[in-house]
């Protein structure tokens, strides 16, 4: 139209034309209006956001955006200011040129048509952000890992062998099901980008591997620590021998002590054997330990086995020294008592001071004697 100005054909002429044009474009733009309101979320232009992981929950970010998050309210900002932008264009809309507002009220007349087309569009709204809640429910179990203390997790729930297969087999499968979630989503005009969650979510299953491999390894560690002290101590108390019968009584008592907690320990090496084949197989390499701790039980159930012989064998050698001793304090009675019978006072011994001096001397020589033997006896029984 400025073009025609220009040219010199005068504006009051072509007001029919131009009343004919706009009637045109009225009804052009006012289908298309109808339309567009109707589909307005798959006609809007795509906003891109970044999914990702943060503070314990799930966050958004838009690709031109400074901050490191943005809110859910900052994204119904830019969804409502789109669609403000498409209502409100009936109202900025010129037709064929000129800016009066005699010509601007016919299209200004389409937005006031369209009420429960509007209306319509807002519900639409209502409804599409719900969606958009709802694809992102499905992702909820995936950040569980990053709400949690992992390394507690593990030292609780992670007791028998049992449930470290049974959890590293579900790792694996979650690692497998994390690489087939898609890329991106899209909820109409929002295109969800999966990568930067996706790769969060990769980092947290390593961190629990990682974990698991730390706990299971310090597991396996402290079993053998505890199993490498009882057999240490049993092998220093397997060595040694009794002397007398004292020591034999508590030999057999150590004996039976042993063989209580040995029935405690052998389940406990067996699991740690399973615990070790399994890092073997997770890991790639197991306990370096295990191999002496395992001679070491060895040596710990051979003598076990040939300590009750050993104790047997010591009985009989202390019963021939007791029977020995036996025979010699017999003997020494024997020995005593014809000696007592040499030199025992005798009556008319008793009438002389001085004989009777030698005399209590040698009964107090006797008494001194024969208590000596009767701690021999003593010790004997």
């Amino acid at each position: 139209m400025d073009n025609l100005l220009n040219e010199g054909y005068a504006e009051n002429h072509m007001k029919s034309w131009r009343a004919f044009w706009d009637r045109q474009l009225y009804k052009a733009l006012d289908l298309q209006y109808t339309i567009g309101l109707r589909a307005f979320n798959e006609n809007l232009p795509d906003i891109n956001i970044d999914l990702s992981f943060g503070e314990n929950a799930i966050q958004f970010k838009l690709p031109n955006s400074s901050e490191t998050s943005t809110s859910i309210g900052t994204i119904k900002n830019a969804y409502y200011r789109e669609m403000k932008t498409f209502i409100t264009f009936p109202f900025t809309f010129d037709g064929c040129g000129g800016s009066s507002s005699k010509r601007r009220l016919i299209f200004e007349n389409i937005m006031s048509r369209h009420n429960e087309d509007i209306a319509v569009c807002y519900y639409s709204s209502i409804d599409l952000f719900k969606r958009f809640g709802d694809n992102l429910k499905q992702f909820h179990e995936w950040t569980i890992l990053g709400q949690v203390e992992i390394g507690e997790l593990v030292d609780q729930y992670l007791i028998d062998v049992s449930d470290w297969e049974k959890n590293f087999r579900i790792l694996k499968l979650r690692g497998q099901d994390v690489e087939k979630l898609p890329n991106e989503i899209r909820v109409d005009c929002f295109l969800l980008n999966l990568i930067p969650l996706k790769t969060t979510i990769e980092n947290q299953i390593q961190r629990l591997q990682e974990s698991m491999f730390t706990y299971l390894k310090r597991s396996i560690s402290r079993d053998a620590a505890t199993i490498e002290s009882f057999v240490n101590e049993g092998v220093e108390t397997l060595s040694d021998r009794p002397r007398t019968h004292e020591e034999l009584g508590l030999s057999y008592k150590k004996h039976d002590q042993l063989n209580i907690k040995r029935q405690e320990i052998i389940p406990l090496y067996e699991r740690l054997e399973s615990k070790n084949k399994l890092l073997r197989s997770v890991a790639g390499g197991g306990h370096d330990q295990l191999v002496q701790l395992q001679l070491k039980l060895d040596k710990f159930e051979s003598m076990m086995d040939s300590h009750v012989q050993m104790i047997g064998e010591q009985k009989d050698v202390l019963k021939r020294n007791l029977k020995a001793r036996y025979e010699t304090f017999v003997n020494d009675c024997e020995k005593m008592r014809s000696k007592w019978k040499q030199l025992k006072p005798r009556e008319q011994d008793m009438e002389d001071e001085s004989k009777c001096r030698d005399a209590l001397k040698i009964v107090r020589e006797r008494e001194k004697e024969i208590q000596d033997m009767v701690k021999q006896k003593e010790k004997m029984m």
